[in-house]
């Protein structure tokens, strides 16, 4: 098994899927990419962001990254996202009213309803159309859920994110003190010297 491998040949072949039953064919190829970026956000596209060392005064690169924390979503979602960024692709190559940085407007967010995703500021129905922080939902037999549906399960990604818990902090400054009458306690820094009021005995420092 070579993870890297797996993972990343399932999103190109993710993007070519949906590259020719959404987009015609027409988007050029990208660096596709996993990298965080805040804890809401599913993915995001980079204009020009990569060049080949290999050619001498080739074309900039453009970039379509995913969250691997979002690939905790059930699968459906997870690709929704990347045909989100795929959009915002399109409007780079093709578009005549190309966004601000991070904003989404009318020109996009036409395209997405084009291709079965509905722009929502809030992901659910009747959310904002245009904005600067945008999600999506599917639309109901719309392209996107047709061509999903019809595709070979196998182009899935193979590999899912796993959170891990976070530890538990102590406070190794503070020392636990208690009485030896009635066995209260209280924390505080080292070396104190503390009188419990009910039974007037000095706390003993554990």
């Amino acid at each position: 098994m070579k993870p890297t491998i797996e993972q990343f040949t399932s999103m190109q072949a993710l993007f070519e899927y949906f590259n020719v039953c959404l987009f015609d064919g027409k988007l050029p190829n990208i660096l596709l990419n996993l990298s965080r970026k805040g804890p809401n956000t599913g993915g995001f596209f980079a204009p020009s962001r990569w060049k080949s060392l290999k050619e001498e005064n080739g074309q900039a690169i453009h970039e379509i990254s995913l969250n691997p924390e979002c690939l905790r979503k059930d699968t459906k979602t997870v690709v929704s996202i990347l045909v989100h960024e795929m959009a915002h692709l399109w409007q780079q190559e093709f578009g005549e009213k190309k966004s601000r940085s991070g904003y989404h407007n009318k020109e996009w967010g036409a395209k997405m309803e084009e291709i079965g995703l509905m722009p929502s500021d809030t992901g659910q129905e009747g959310g904002k159309k245009t904005g600067q922080s945008m999600s999506h939902y599917i639309i109901p037999g719309g392209k996107f859920d047709v061509v999903y549906e019809q595709m070979d399960k196998d182009l899935l990604l193979p590999f899912q994110h796993i959170i891990i818990p976070a530890k538990n902090k102590t406070n190794k400054n503070k020392v636990k003190y208690t009485c030896p009458t009635c066995d209260s306690n209280v924390w505080g820094k080292e070396g104190l010297h503390i009188i419990c009021e009910d039974c007037q005995k000095e706390y003993h420092e554990n």
